[in-house]
């Protein structure tokens, strides 16, 4: 469940991915998304703030998540159908 939740100044919490009602964060991280010192400061700060209110943070980087393989879906007969359709009639 994505959701946010609250630090202690009142500010909300935007995760990626969380569940607030336990206070756990998921915060996904790319090496090009937060190059300035600002940026990392802040989230610095605010993963302080989420712990100090009881909850945790934690940052996963982009090259720990795997993408999904695709594999294409290949439909199997029920057990115990029939495998071959009944000819039809054209009798009306």
């Amino acid at each position: 469940m994505v959701g946010n939740g609250f630090l202690r100044t009142g500010d909300v919490v935007h995760p990626d991915m969380g569940v607030p009602t336990v206070g756990f964060y998921i915060e996904v991280e790319h090496h090009t998304w937060h190059t300035d010192v600002a940026s990392v400061e802040y989230d610095k700060w605010r993963d302080r703030e989420v712990r100090l209110t009881g909850g945790e943070v934690e940052r996963v980087p982009t090259s720990h998540i795997e993408r999904p393989k695709l594999v294409p879906y290949q439909a199997q007969p029920l057990p115990g159908a029939a495998t071959t359709l009944p000819a039809a009639s054209m009798s009306m």
